[in-house]
């Protein structure tokens, strides 16, 4: 039987630091979550987006419902509540998955990481690339841990405390990019000269 791999890409939070929508930031006249779409669909068509709901109308629709073409959006009206929040969101949407990748929208990622994370993949816990030691994203998670977020009556609960139930497998990776975060829009405009 062949294994179910989800993607959830997670862009529910203001982006107030970096003063737009994260997920509509462009790059080469494609958004970074456009971006993000063309490596997953190489592994599955099961990509989810919790996506804040002030970012799907007024001056942002258009933006939207052009996402809303290539992803499964889930609306996350209630961004305050926090990351755990948005991340039980989109895990109920994606339901029976054996496992999901947690991508933040504001990490980019290659193929190459992705082949890692899956040839390593752990039934009950999930795995974590790392560059020289140090630990980056994306994260996969098993059906366990899907499953456990899905049934945590505490939406305000911290994930990475929630994760600490669970066995964690560090993989080191050859590639740099799992460690960008690009936060504000200084961060944004050096990866693009980076990549330029």
């Amino acid at each position: 039987m062949e294994t179910q791999l989800s993607v959830l890409i997670l862009a529910g939070g203001a982006s107030s630091r970096m003063g737009y929508p994260k997920a509509f930031l462009k790059i080469d006249n494609a958004s970074l979550t456009d971006h993000l779409i063309d490596v997953y669909k190489l592994f599955t068509n099961e990509i989810f987006i919790t996506l804040n709901y002030k970012f799907t109308i007024n001056q942002w629709r258009n933006d939207f419902e052009e996402l809303n073409k290539r992803a499964i959006i889930i609306i996350n009206d209630k961004p305050d509540l926090g990351r755990f929040y948005s991340i039980r969101l989109g895990l109920k949407a994606v339901g029976g998955a054996d496992y999901c990748i947690i991508h933040n929208i504001d990490n980019p990622i290659t193929p190459e990481t992705l082949y890692i994370l899956l040839a390593n993949k752990d039934e009950t816990g999930y795995i974590v690339p790392a560059f020289h030691g140090k630990n980056g994203h994306p994260i996969l998670i098993s059906k366990s841990i899907i499953e456990d977020a899905v049934n945590e009556s505490d939406d305000k609960k911290n994930w990475r405390d929630f994760l600490s139930d669970y066995n964690r497998k560090v993989i080191e990776t050859p590639d740099s990019s799992i460690l960008i975060n690009l936060n504000t829009r200084e961060d944004f405009d050096n990866y693009k000269y980076d990549i330029g």
